[in-house]
Parts: structure tokens; C-alpha cells; sequence
């Protein structure tokens, strides 16, 4: 079941940034792909925790591309991550319940369209919500899609970056103070920046 979405506060504030280096991704992130310096200090490691091996292991053939994962008061860990899908790709979210051979994992649901192309998923947690952004080409140019699970249903999922250039990579995190953080890499022909919006 949707609910409808809130709003994201006002329009996002951009921070110009000069061209990044390119680096090999961390250690321990579950991809081989590079990513700009600047992405990894918005790509929040403490919403990435690891299943237990055995877990991990079961996970392997459930999931697709670009996983990421973050546990909710319940004791689940929550997974989101894409998957190809006709000629694009799809965002995806199961739950994994239990540990080792008791572990069980749940339909998946989709968050995405599949008419365009999904891909770089990331996940927050806090309490039982769930909040997940990804770059989406539903709409033509690439965008930032947002979608929460709230209240036992997922959002209709949103773009939130608004923006005639080209958004992507984007990341979320959750404050101290419940406020949801998103930010992400903005492209326009030279310029490159980072843009970042709140909601409760």
C-alpha cells in the first residue's frame, strides 16, 4: 500500500565543489566500483551494518546490484538494492528476520518504476521507518527519488532534487533529532555540486 509523501524543506541548497579526484572504493562497502572523494564522506557508514556470514550467504542469490543494508528496532535487517529489469533497473527492498539457518528473508517489494533506469540505492533506518533514495531516470534526466516506510506502507516514491541537471549519487541519514538528511552530486555541463534538503 502508498501513502502519500511530505514534503522535502524548501529548495536544495547547492555547495559548489570543485571537480573530484577519483578513488578506489573503501574497503568493506561491497563494490569494486570507484566513486568520487567527496561521495565517500556522504556515503554514512554507520547505516551500512553486515548481515552475520551465514546470512550473508542466503543473501547472495536474493539480491541484486548495489546492496545496502541497516537494522530497525525489531531486529531486521533491511536491505534495499537494485536489479536489472527489461533494459533498466529496478530498486528492491526485502527484509531478512532471524540469524543463520532460521533466517528468513520476505518478498520482495519494488520502489521503483520499472519504466527507467534505478540504480545506486541507500537506506536509513530509525525506530521501525525505513527512508531510501536512489538515482531514477523515470522522469527523463536523472533525479533523486525518495521513499519511506511508515505506519506498515512505503511512500509513492518522489523526486526530491528537482534540478535540470544531471542528480545522482545520493545518500541519506537521520539526525539526533529525527530530521532526515539527503544529499547528493549534481552535474550541469563543468560545474559540478553538491545538493542537500531536510524533512521531519
Amino acid at each position: 500500500m502508498r501513502s502519500a509523501i511530505g514534503s522535502f524543506r524548501g529548495t536544495p541548497t547547492h555547495t559548489l565543489s570543485p571537480r573530484p579526484a577519483v578513488s578506489p572504493a573503501p574497503r568493506g562497502k561491497g563494490s569494486g566500483e570507484t566513486r568520487s572523494a567527496y561521495h565517500d564522506v556522504l556515503d554514512f557508514e554507520d547505516e551500512h551494518q553486515a548481515a552475520p556470514q551465514s546470512t550473508a550467504q542466503q543473501l547472495a542469490i536474493a539480491v541484486g546490484q548495489a546492496p545496502r543494508a541497516a537494522w530497525t528496532t525489531n531486529g531486521a535487517l533491511q536491505i534495499v538494492f537494485s536489479e536489472g529489469f527489461g533494459s533498466g533497473s529496478i530498486i528492491r527492498h526485502v527484509t531478512v528476520t532471524g540469524r543463520g539457518a532460521s533466517a528468513t528473508i520476505s518478498a520482495v517489494t519494488d520502489l521503483s518504476s520499472p519504466i527507467a533506469g534505478a540504480y545506486t540505492p541507500r537506506i536509513a533506518a530509525r525506530g521501525d521507518d525505513l527512508h531510501v533514495v536512489w538515482e531514477d531516470k523515470a522522469l527523463g534526466e536523472a533525479e533523486v527519488f525518495y521513499s519511506a516506510f511508515k505506519g506498515g506502507a512505503w511512500t509513492a516514491p518522489a523526486s526530491i532534487s528537482r534540478s535540470p541537471a544531471h542528480s545522482n549519487r545520493p545518500s541519506v541519514t537521520i539526525d539526533r533529532g529525527g530530521l532526515v538528511h539527503v544529499a547528493w552530486h549534481e552535474q550541469d555541463g563543468a560545474d559540478q555540486r553538491v545538493a542537500h534538503v531536510t524533512r521531519r
